[in-house]
């Protein structure tokens, strides 16, 4: 079964417990609630039209997405004396259908998920047995991390410190970091 990035990703978000992820957009969140803080009472009020929130969209932290989808596509192991990066595959593909790159503060940064719009993460998804279970082992795992301990995991995993090193490979595609600090890259097939 063939599958695309954008079922890879409303599966990740479905198995993470959405509701748990912290808010992102800012100003759509600042148009659908308007938030009271008056001393001894908080208040919150959602605008709604029809039943449904005006913005019809829900809040996801992207940046935490694009560390679970990273860490179900790889897993990295430092031994001492070698460093390994297990890259998974389906169909001769990377099981979440898109590239990763080394960003400022996210450390890692999934091209495609910087494209998708917000009623595209809902919805039905179809992937292979394997595929989601990989997604769930790495959701039990790593789902009660915060979103600054997985870009901390990440970044150890990958050892990208000292800060100077993290600037000199700033926007390179992470197989050609692996590659160049020689990391032994294995493909697994699932």
């Amino acid at each position: 079964m063939d599958y695309t990035f954008h079922n890879f990703i409303r599966c990740l978000l479905h198995k993470a417990n959405t509701d748990d992820l912290r808010r992102l957009g800012y100003l759509a969140f600042l148009t659908q609630y308007d938030i009271y803080n008056l001393g001894i009472a908080n208040i919150a009020i959602e605008y709604t039209h029809g039943g449904k929130p005006i913005t019809r969209s829900r809040f996801y932290d992207l940046r935490r997405l694009g560390y679970l989808a990273f860490l179900t596509q790889y897993d990295i192991y430092n031994l001492g004396i070698a460093n390994i990066a297990i890259e998974y595959t389906h169909g001769g593909k990377p099981i979440t259908r898109s590239r990763f790159y080394i960003g400022y503060d996210s450390i890692i940064q999934l091209e495609d998920l910087l494209f998708i719009k917000n009623n595209e993460l809902t919805g039905t998804y179809h992937l292979p047995p394997t595929v989601e279970k990989r997604i769930i082992d790495t959701v039990h795992k790593y789902n009660t991390y915060k979103t600054w301990q997985l870009a901390t995991t990440i970044k150890k995993k990958l050892k990208l410190e000292p800060r100077e090193k993290h600037m000199d490979y700033l926007g390179k595609d992470i197989k050609h970091y692996l590659y160049i600090e020689k990391f032994k890259t294995i493909k697994k097939e699932i």
